[in-house]
């Protein structure tokens, strides 16, 4: 067998089969930040009371019902408030009842990973179908389906630092 008869056949030059887009979901994780280098760069923040625990580089939303800021999901678009100002990144670790720092619009986050060039990143969903990722944690927003609410938190720029520039989408149809 010569160099490129092994070539073509480990590599085949068209697929017959078709692609299904929903298991194409499936290859997408959560972003995985280095918790420890999770920092404020430029910007405000600001301390909120949190209402469940989590940790750093978590998105968290205010809820409106008692006031306190909770992991958010693209997969329950009634906990995700229409003002962006209502959504934030963790700072520091988040306890119940306990006050936190969070980034907010506008503030540059060092996550301590390098973010790919021009990806859009968001709220991952809960939804097994689609992201199957964890309340709270960021995702590519390719990565999202039928039933989530696009939150867009920041563009990657290369490097491991963001901005955070919040737009709320529609539930997707």
């Amino acid at each position: 067998m010569t160099r490129q008869q092994r070539i073509r056949t480990a590599r085949p030059r068209h697929y017959a089969g078709k692609v299904d887009l929903t298991k194409r979901r499936l290859w997408f994780a959560d972003l995985v930040p280095v918790v420890a280098s999770v920092q404020l760069v430029t910007g405000g923040g600001g301390q909120v009371t949190g209402g469940a625990t989590g940790i750093r580089a978590q998105i968290v939303y205010k809820d409106t019902s008692d006031g306190e800021w909770k992991l958010a999901d693209a997969n329950a678009a009634a906990t995700l408030s229409t003002v962006r100002d209502n959504i934030g990144l963790l700072m520091t670790d988040m306890y119940n009842a306990n006050q936190c720092l969070i980034a907010k619009h506008g503030d540059r986050v060092d996550l301590g990973v390098t973010l790919v060039a021009g990806t859009r990143y968001g709220i991952t969903s809960t939804d097994a179908v689609t992201a199957n990722g964890a309340a709270g944690g960021i995702v590519a927003l390719s990565a999202l389906g039928t039933g989530d609410t696009p939150v867009l938190l920041f563009i990657g720029e290369g490097t491991n630092i963001a901005t955070l520039n919040i737009v709320i989408g529609t539930v997707i149809p």
